[in-house]
């Protein structure tokens, strides 16, 4: 039986390293990924969100500087007032999204 205790409690301490490799493992494995959603943060910060489409960081950054907006009662579209707006100030629009 002491023979046969040595033999579980071998076991039992390789396990356990294991268990502490795994772990030890798993830890650094997050601290990786906390550094990641940091960085990932400070990306957005600097560009804006980045699941928010293209078009729509247009319009709120240019579009709504010269007064063009979608309404909502046109499903999102321009309607013939934010068109006329756009055509009499295409060239200070077009200045803005090209800086965008």
């Amino acid at each position: 039986m002491n023979a046969q205790n040595k033999v579980l409690i071998a076991e039992v301490k390789k396990l356990q390293s294991a268990k502490k490799q795994q772990t030890d493992r798993f830890d650094g494995l997050k601290k990786i990924l906390r550094e990641m959603e940091k960085e990932k943060r400070k990306v957005e910060e600097k560009i804006g969100n980045l699941s928010q489409p293209i078009w729509a960081q247009i319009k709120e950054k240019c579009f709504v500087k010269f007064g063009i907006d979608r309404p909502y009662y046109h499903g999102g579209k321009c309607n013939g007032n934010a068109m006329v707006k756009l055509l009499n100030k295409t060239d200070e629009v077009m200045e803005a999204v090209k800086k965008y």
